[in-house]
């Protein structure tokens, strides 16, 4: 509620942007990793993906029941992750239960609760991921490219640990 209060304009988090939460050296990014020159940041919420136009968390059939697709690795060697989202997706209530706050998402700001060494972790992100030259997401993606909960998720998990490089292996 604090941060969405004072906000005029979309959420930019500036503890989580650019090269450095990408990698844990943006001098030198992992081997076969895109180098930095060639990742750009841009917006969900504003059109800017090549493949968003129509931004939704989660898709639902009528009733408002959560309709989780197939998800898309990335390339980032984070197949355990991807995994593990995918096992969340059968119980589509608790993975909706990791997205606290719905208030501010117009403005691109989510609060994510992650569990990590015994305790809840509340993860505020913008909705801006990383993209190649053509905007296309270079990390995890939906079946669905509307539907942008993995992409967030794992925007957050990387947060929790300091770079999406972290997450690979």
């Amino acid at each position: 509620e604090a941060i969405g209060e004072t906000l005029v304009d979309h959420f930019v988090d500036e503890k989580f942007q650019g090269i450095d939460a990408i990698y844990f050296d943006g001098l030198r990014p992992p081997q076969g990793s895109l180098p930095a020159d060639l990742i750009e940041w841009r917006r969900l919420g504003k059109g800017e993906v090549a493949t968003v136009d129509k931004p939704i968390l989660f898709q639902k059939e009528p009733g408002d029941k959560i309709v989780i697709g197939d998800l898309r690795q990335g390339q980032l060697n984070d197949q355990w992750l991807t995994n593990a989202f995918a096992a969340l997706t059968g119980t589509p209530e608790l993975l909706d239960m990791l997205f606290v706050s719905s208030k501010y998402r117009s403005k691109g700001l989510y609060t994510v609760k992650l569990f990590k060494d015994g305790r809840w972790h509340y993860m505020h992100i913008d909705d801006r991921i990383p993209v190649d030259l053509s905007g296309q997401p270079i990390y995890l993606s939906g079946a669905n490219p509307n539907e942008i909960w993995s992409m967030l998720l794992e925007k957050a998990y990387a947060k929790l640990h300091g770079c999406y490089e972290a997450l690979a292996s």
